[in-house]
C-alpha cells in the first residue's frame, strides 16, 4: 500500500506508523508542511495520516498552508480514501468535514484513560481498544462540534469528544496513539520547560516513569492498522 503522512512539527512525525509500514513493506511518504513541503497534486495513496502539531486549526493567519491542507483533506475523504488524524490531525479532519474546533475546558497532557463507547466496542477496527485504554495526550483544543453524520467513539473526564468516525474510512482521534519512546521523552521535556500545570496535566517525571504504556500504545496502533488493511477498507 501507499501511505502519506502530513507532518506539522519536526518532532511530531508518523511515529510508530513508520515501523508498521516497514514491517509490512508499505511505502510511506511524508510532507513536512512547516518546512515548505508541498501537498501532492494527485491522490495516489491508500491511507492518509494527519499528525499532530503545536498550531491551532484556526490559525491560518499564521500558517496559510492550513487552508490548503483542509481542502486536501476534504478531497481525500470525498475520494473514498482512508484518513486517520491524531490530535491536531483529528481536529483538521473535524473542520474539513464541517465540524467545529474550540478550546477544551482544561489542558490535558500525559498518560490518561480514554473510554470507548458501544459504537467503538462493536466496530470491526476500533474494538481493538476494548472498553478503555491508557493513551498519551497533549491538547488544549478539541473538536467540540462533530461533523454531520459523524459518530462519537471515545471520551474521558477531561474531554467529551476524544474520537469520532465518519463513514467507515475516517478516524479522528484527539490522542497521540502514534507515540514512540523518543516522542514521549520530548513531550515530557517540553512540558517541563513550559511549566504547564492543571488537574489533567502530568509532570514530565511521571510521563517518563510510565513509559510501559508506549509498548501497549504501539501494539494498539499496529492492531488497528492491521485490521484496516485486512478488512479491505482500502478498496
Amino acid at each position: 500500500m501507499k501511505l502519506l503522512a502530513l507532518q506539522h512539527d519536526d518532532y511530531d512525525d508518523a511515529g510508530s506508523i513508520i515501523e508498521w509500514a516497514i514491517r509490512n513493506n508499505h511505502s510511506l511518504d511524508t510532507v513536512l508542511l512547516t518546512k515548505g513541503g508541498k501537498l501532492p497534486s494527485s491522490l495516489d495513496f491508500d491511507i492518509l495520516f494527519i499528525m499532530g502539531g503545536t498550531m491551532n486549526v484556526y490559525e491560518e493567519y499564521k500558517f496559510p498552508w492550513l487552508a490548503e491542507e483542509k481542502v486536501f483533506i476534504k478531497k481525500t475523504v470525498d475520494a473514498g480514501k482512508i484518513a486517520i488524524g491524531f490530535c491536531l490531525g483529528g481536529q483538521l479532519l473535524a473542520v474539513a468535514l464541517g465540524g467545529k474546533v474550540t478550546g477544551n475546558t482544561e489542558l490535558e497532557a500525559g498518560w490518561r484513560i480514554v473510554n470507548f463507547n458501544k459504537t467503538a466496542q462493536e466496530h470491526p477496527v476500533l474494538s481493538v481498544f476494548g472498553k478503555n485504554a491508557v493513551i498519551f495526550q497533549w491538547h488544549s483544543d478539541t473538536f467540540s462540534v462533530l461533523p454531520e453524520n459523524a459518530l462519537l467513539v471515545a471520551s474521558n473526564d477531561a474531554c467529551a469528544h476524544h474520537g469520532f468516525i465518519y463513514g467507515n474510512k475516517v478516524y479522528a482521534f484527539q490522542f497521540h496513539l502514534e507515540l514512540t519512546y523518543q516522542m514521549a521523552y520530548y513531550f515530557a521535556r517540553e512540558l517541563e520547560k513550559g511549566g504547564e500545570k492543571g488537574m489533567f496535566v502530568q509532570s514530565g517525571e511521571k510521563i517518563r516513569k510510565q513509559h510501559k504504556h508506549i509498548k501497549t500504545n504501539n501494539k494498539l496502533m499496529f492492531d488497528l492498522l492491521d485490521r484496516l488493511a485486512s478488512n479491505n477498507f482500502v478498496k
